[in-house]
Protein backbone atom coordinates (compact mmCIF):
# COMPACT_ATOMS: atom_id res chain seq x y z
CA UNK A 1 0.00 0.00 0.00
CA UNK A 2 1.13 3.55 -0.58
CA UNK A 3 1.55 6.27 2.04
CA UNK A 4 -1.25 8.69 1.05
CA UNK A 5 -3.39 10.26 3.76
CA UNK A 6 -5.92 7.78 5.13
CA UNK A 7 -9.52 9.03 5.46
CA UNK A 8 -11.91 7.20 7.79
CA UNK A 9 -15.27 6.26 6.27
CA UNK A 10 -18.28 5.39 8.44
CA UNK A 11 -21.70 4.01 7.56
CA UNK A 12 -19.96 2.25 4.68
CA UNK A 13 -21.11 -0.31 2.16
CA UNK A 14 -19.28 -2.17 -0.61
CA UNK A 15 -21.12 -2.45 -3.89
CA UNK A 16 -20.40 -3.25 -7.49
CA UNK A 17 -21.81 -1.62 -10.56
CA UNK A 18 -24.18 -3.80 -12.52
CA UNK A 19 -26.63 -6.48 -11.47
CA UNK A 20 -26.44 -9.94 -9.94
CA UNK A 21 -26.06 -11.21 -13.51
CA UNK A 22 -22.81 -9.28 -14.12
CA UNK A 23 -19.95 -11.75 -14.56
CA UNK A 24 -17.78 -11.73 -11.40
CA UNK A 25 -14.61 -10.93 -13.31
CA UNK A 26 -16.28 -7.80 -14.74
CA UNK A 27 -17.43 -6.38 -11.40
CA UNK A 28 -15.66 -3.27 -10.17
CA UNK A 29 -16.24 -2.97 -6.43
CA UNK A 30 -16.61 0.49 -4.84
CA UNK A 31 -16.84 1.86 -1.31
CA UNK A 32 -19.69 4.19 -0.36
CA UNK A 33 -19.94 5.96 2.98
CA UNK A 34 -19.56 9.14 5.02
CA UNK A 35 -16.15 10.77 5.45
CA UNK A 36 -15.31 11.29 9.09
CA UNK A 37 -14.98 14.92 10.04
CA UNK A 38 -17.44 16.30 7.50
CA UNK A 39 -20.84 15.50 6.09
CA UNK A 40 -19.59 14.47 2.67
CA UNK A 41 -20.45 11.19 1.03
CA UNK A 42 -17.75 9.29 -0.78
CA UNK A 43 -18.08 6.81 -3.63
CA UNK A 44 -14.65 5.56 -4.54
CA UNK A 45 -12.99 4.51 -7.72
CA UNK A 46 -12.70 0.69 -7.98
CA UNK A 47 -11.17 -1.00 -4.94
CA UNK A 48 -7.87 -2.79 -5.46
CA UNK A 49 -7.64 -4.41 -2.02
CA UNK A 50 -8.60 -4.25 1.62
CA UNK A 51 -5.93 -5.02 4.23
CA UNK A 52 -6.27 -4.55 7.99
CA UNK A 53 -9.38 -2.43 7.46
CA UNK A 54 -7.66 -0.09 4.98
CA UNK A 55 -9.15 0.20 1.49
CA UNK A 56 -6.86 1.04 -1.43
CA UNK A 57 -8.54 2.26 -4.60
CA UNK A 58 -7.41 2.35 -8.21
CA UNK A 59 -6.90 6.12 -7.95
CA UNK A 60 -4.45 5.58 -5.08
CA UNK A 61 -6.72 6.86 -2.31
CA UNK A 62 -6.71 5.13 1.08
CA UNK A 63 -9.74 4.78 3.35
CA UNK A 64 -9.98 3.32 6.85
CA UNK A 65 -13.19 1.37 7.39
CA UNK A 66 -15.00 2.75 10.42
CA UNK A 67 -18.48 1.60 11.37
CA UNK A 68 -20.24 -0.38 8.66
CA UNK A 69 -23.77 0.52 7.61
CA UNK A 70 -26.69 -1.55 8.83
CA UNK A 71 -27.50 -2.20 5.16
CA UNK A 72 -24.08 -3.80 4.62
CA UNK A 73 -24.14 -5.87 7.81
CA UNK A 74 -27.62 -7.16 7.02
CA UNK A 75 -26.72 -7.97 3.41
CA UNK A 76 -23.52 -9.85 4.27
CA UNK A 77 -25.23 -11.70 7.11
CA UNK A 78 -28.10 -12.76 4.80
CA UNK A 79 -25.98 -13.72 1.79
CA UNK A 80 -22.86 -15.16 3.39
CA UNK A 81 -23.82 -15.93 6.97
CA UNK A 82 -20.80 -13.87 8.08
CA UNK A 83 -19.99 -10.73 9.93
CA UNK A 84 -18.37 -8.22 7.57
CA UNK A 85 -14.75 -9.05 6.84
CA UNK A 86 -12.10 -6.37 6.92
CA UNK A 87 -9.51 -8.23 4.86
CA UNK A 88 -10.59 -9.14 1.34
CA UNK A 89 -8.82 -9.93 -1.87
CA UNK A 90 -10.45 -9.20 -5.25
CA UNK A 91 -12.29 -12.53 -5.33
CA UNK A 92 -13.80 -11.96 -1.88
CA UNK A 93 -14.73 -8.39 -2.79
CA UNK A 94 -16.59 -9.62 -5.85
CA UNK A 95 -18.38 -12.35 -3.88
CA UNK A 96 -19.47 -10.26 -0.90
CA UNK A 97 -20.21 -6.87 -2.40
CA UNK A 98 -23.81 -6.20 -3.30
CA UNK A 99 -25.06 -5.45 -6.80
CA UNK A 100 -25.52 -1.74 -7.46
CA UNK A 101 -29.24 -2.12 -8.03
CA UNK A 102 -29.71 -3.98 -4.73
CA UNK A 103 -27.58 -1.34 -2.97
CA UNK A 104 -29.77 1.48 -4.32
CA UNK A 105 -32.97 -0.33 -3.36
CA UNK A 106 -31.80 -1.07 0.19
CA UNK A 107 -30.60 2.52 0.72
CA UNK A 108 -34.01 3.82 -0.40
CA UNK A 109 -35.76 1.42 2.00
CA UNK A 110 -33.48 2.46 4.84
CA UNK A 111 -34.31 6.14 4.28
CA UNK A 112 -38.04 5.50 3.84
CA UNK A 113 -38.03 6.53 0.19
CA UNK A 114 -39.13 3.20 -1.21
Amino acid sequence: MNTNTVVTVNNWTLFYKGSAYTAPELRSVHLHGLREGDTGNVITSPILRIENGIVETRSGSLYRLGTASAVWDEYVSETAGLDHALDMDQDALRRFSMPGDVFSEKKEQQHGDG
